[in-house]
């Protein structure tokens, strides 16, 4: 019976000491441990409270960091600095002393334990950086009015030193009053530059979240749910009765043709008023003139407008369909996504651009190029590419492509809400003549011969082109979050992502989507319905952490998964 009790007394014992050991600090694990469990290496971190420039280190041993001001320590992120000493705290207790080498010290820390290494300035060695920060009392705080009934809100901040209040997403709020939460942030608010905050939780099971929100003074701290910033809660609660969602739309008067330019909506006049509508605002003396509507984007119900600008005279363009902000016309009816394009596309000299045409014999709608080489990139935007120009009555429709056709490697998609084209390859300048049948002429007349040709079979049927669906995926920064969570980004095919973020500065061929680990798990993953013949990816590690990066692809058909593991790198 004493060997009984004996047994369960040791038992207790360790099963104390594990769970003391294992939930005494919130921070990373410190240092390698042997087969004997032994600490081999100690991490110790210096709270830079006085601002040195640098800071050394030296210990009561002298064989450890050398005599004074003894090794120079690693700066970290948010005043944080960092040294390893080659000691187990655990068995060899040690007295460690943070110095900036020109004779100013701190007060000497003693640290026996390979959690409580925190240092502030004072010699306090404590086992959170949060409870060292606390010592000064640097903390701000930045309010949140949860109007909509959010639930487990969490808040999310980085500056450029890096993030302040842990990964995404972040640390959890504290409840205030009247819906309103905040989060505390170490630091001064004036020294944090490129400061940001995304708050985030659920809402009837779904993730929400608000934009990335720039925190630009001490003052406006209160936001809302629509990422904007006031100097007061009653400020910030007022903007929410009064918030109506309005998009912009943009209008390039080229070589000022109009004396003025209007615009209204067909079929509704509450929106811009009847025939000629609203006059648009002229920028700055410029030929940009733009235009905001009462219009709720990212409504799911919301019904797509076709808007008409016009002269307010008797000159008008052919309703154009909008479905959200940023569309760009001009005065000659051509349709841009971006302002940089139309402006190249309308000064450009006739030959800085070649023209491709596609024959869309099967009037596919909401028809674009999507055009990209292997030197430039994405020559006119991220898919599905910019609209292309239809300006008879035939089926013609046409691109224009500011790269040199045959030297510059260039590839095109023709797509549509109905199909799409494969990958083709603009060899020359003169097979510029494309149809759906991934075929390319050097003449709008051999081009259409080949399709009717093509849509006649034996009995003279039509017959269904067989398109390929072939394409390449580049995810595009501003689709995906700077931060790391799940969503879905759209694509040929709908991505599903875990714990995965933008590419930051990472690109690959000018865009991209970066994972993480293996325990979250992160994970991109999409069905294809037409079926998968092969698959390539072009991978990279970003940033400069010192383990391997390890990737595995899983290929599921008819029930059945075959894995793929990458070789490891980096």
């Amino acid at each position: 019976m004493k060997n009984i009790k004996t047994f369960l007394m040791v038992l207790l014992v360790g099963m104390l000491a594990l769970t003391t050991y294992a939930c005494s600090t919130d921070e990373p694990d410190n240092g390698d441990n042997g087969d004997n469990g032994e600490v081999e290496t100690t991490t110790v971190w210096y709270y830079n409270s006085e601002g040195w420039d640098s800071v050394y280190a030296y210990a009561d041993n002298d064989d450890l960091l050398g005599g004074s001001p003894g090794s120079e320590a690693t700066e970290g992120e948010n005043d944080w600095w960092s040294i390893d000493v080659e000691v187990n705290v655990l068995s060899n207790p040690l007295t460690i002393t943070f110095n900036d080498g020109d004779g100013n010290e701190a007060e000497s820390a003693y640290i026996n334990h390979p959690n409580n290494v925190y240092v502030s300035h004072e010699g306090d060695a404590m086992t959170t950086r949060r409870a060292v920060v606390e010592l000064y009392g640097e903390f701000f705080r930045i309010y949140f009015y949860n109007s909509e009934d959010w639930e487990s809100i969490n808040a999310y901040s980085w500056h450029e030193g890096g993030n302040l209040i842990g990964d995404w997403p972040g640390t959890s709020v504290e409840e205030d009053e009247d819906g309103w939460v905040y989060i505390e942030i170490p630091g001064a608010i004036e020294d944090r530059e490129g400061l940001n905050i995304i708050f985030n939780g659920q809402l009837d099971d779904e993730d929400v979240q608000t934009d990335d929100t720039a925190i630009e003074n001490a003052d406006d701290i209160y936001m809302t749910v629509n990422g904007e910033m006031f100097d007061s809660k009653q400020a910030a609660e007022d903007s929410l009765d009064a918030f109506v969602p309005t998009i912009e739309v943009h209008f390039y008067n080229v070589d000022g043709a109009w004396d003025d330019v209007y615009a209204y909506v067909e079929d509704d006049e509450d929106m811009l008023g009847a025939n000629p509508g609203t006059a648009a605002t002229q920028e700055d003396d410029s030929n940009w003139f733009t235009l905001e509507i009462e219009y709720d984007a990212d409504d799911e119900d919301a019904e797509p407008f076709n808007l008409v600008w016009n002269n307010g005279d008797d000159v008008e363009l052919d309703a154009l369909e909008v479905s959200g902000g940023g569309i760009i016309m001009t005065s000659e009816g051509e349709v841009y996504t971006d302002r940089a394009q139309a402006e190249a596309f309308i000064y450009g000299e006739p030959e800085d651009f070649e023209r491709v045409y596609f024959y869309n014999s099967f009037e596919w709608t909401e028809l674009n190029a999507y055009i990209w080489s292997e030197d430039l990139g994405q020559i006119l935007g991220a898919w599905p590419g910019m609209p292309v120009t239809h300006k008879d009555d035939s089926d013609w429709v046409y691109i224009d492509i500011p790269a040199e056709i045959g030297e510059d490697h260039v590839m095109i998609i023709f797509n549509g809400e109905e199909g799409q084209t494969g990958d083709l390859v603009l060899e020359n300048a003169d097979d510029v003549y494309l149809t759906a049948y991934d075929e390319m002429f050097d003449s709008k007349e051999a081009a259409e011969q080949a399709v009717e040709d093509a849509e006649e079979d034996e009995n003279g049927e039509d017959e269904t082109p067989d398109i390929t669906w072939d394409y390449t995926q580049v995810f595009e920064k501003d689709d995906i979050s700077g931060s790391y969570g799940d969503g879905t980004y759209e694509g040929l095919v709908d991505w599903t992502y875990v714990h995965a973020r933008d590419y930051d500065s990472f690109d690959i061929d000018g865009g991209g989507i970066m994972l993480r680990r293996a325990d979250e798990p992160s994970s991109l993953s999409a069905t294809f319905d037409e079926g998968l013949n092969d698959f390539y990816l072009e991978f990279r590690k970003a940033y400069t952490g010192a383990s391997t990066r390890t990737y595995e692809v899983h290929i599921e058909h008819d029930g059945n998964t075959e894995t793929y593991a990458l070789p490891e790198f980096g």
